[in-house]
């Protein structure tokens, strides 16, 4: 829920052009406060087994593109 409130906060500043922070703490405590004029819950909505299913094909996508160990050490510097 953590990554979805920054999600949230980073569209809320993203267009936004800060010369100092203040400025930035300005606009941060104003989405706070947007926010907190309607307050909703970060309900979660997937499935476990559907997040397991992705974090296993991310694994096997790193691993079949992960080079040898020891091609590293033979790169000329």
């Amino acid at each position: 829920m953590v990554e979805r409130f920054f999600r949230d906060l980073t569209e809320f500043i993203t267009e936004k052009s800060f010369a100092s922070t203040r400025e930035l703490a300005d606009a941060i405590t104003a989405f706070l406060a947007v926010r907190n004029e309607n307050p909703r819950r970060y309900v979660w909505k997937a499935k476990g087994e559907d997040i397991l299913r992705k974090i296993d094909a991310a694994r096997q996508a790193l691993a079949a593109g992960k080079p040898e160990r020891d091609s590293i050490s033979e790169t000329p510097h």
